[in-house]
C-alpha cells in the first residue's frame, strides 16, 4: 500500500508518495478557497508502469 499526500500553501504545492516529496510546483496557484476533489491518476513523474486495468482509491482521512 502506498500513502499519497500533498502540502499546499499560497506559494507552492508539494506532492508526496510514502512521505517522500515527488514533485513541487511554485507560482500560478489559486489565491481563493477551492473545493477538494479526490481522484486517482498516473502522473508521468511517478516511476513504474501504468496499470492496464481499473484500480480504486480509498481515502482514509483528509486533514486541514
Amino acid at each position: 500500500m502506498r500513502y499519497y499526500a500533498f502540502s499546499y500553501d499560497e506559494d507552492s504545492i508539494i506532492f508526496y508518495v510514502d512521505g517522500e516529496p515527488m514533485q513541487e510546483y511554485e507560482g500560478g496557484l489559486p489565491k481563493e478557497r477551492m473545493r477538494l476533489y479526490v481522484n486517482t491518476w498516473f502522473p508521468t513523474w511517478l516511476n513504474g508502469e501504468e496499470f492496464s486495468s481499473d484500480r480504486y482509491t480509498y481515502v482514509d482521512w483528509i486533514e486541514h
